[in-house]
């Protein structure tokens, strides 16, 4: 990993863009989430600004697409438990009201 790292930082030391060494990490076999690491580090982006970067990227395109069923669903259900969360905390807030005024 460390010969990807260092020729991604020579990339991006003779002017390579951030999507040009995102494409050079695809081929090197370099896992999404590895790329947004590495490119987070090389580019010293926010870990949002690098995970929009690949993400975006054509050479991630497929793997994106068919993972958005899945963060769809995840992100469903975790309204789902914030909203079981909250009722919660409503209830007890009037528990504890129940418990003051008797």
């Amino acid at each position: 990993m460390a010969d990807v790292l260092d020729d991604c930082l020579a990339a991006a030391s003779a002017g390579a863009t951030p999507i040009e060494v995102v494409a050079l990490l695809h081929t090197r076999g370099v896992s999404i989430v590895e790329s947004m690491r590495i490119i987070k580090y090389v580019f010293k982006l926010p870990l949002r600004e690098a995970k929009a970067v690949v993400a975006t990227a054509d050479v991630w395109k497929d793997v994106v697409d068919d993972s958005e069923p899945l963060h769809d669903a995840m992100d469903e259900d975790l309204r789902r438990v914030q909203d079981l969360q909250r009722q919660e905390d409503t209830s007890h807030k009037a528990d504890e009201g129940d418990e003051h005024h008797q």
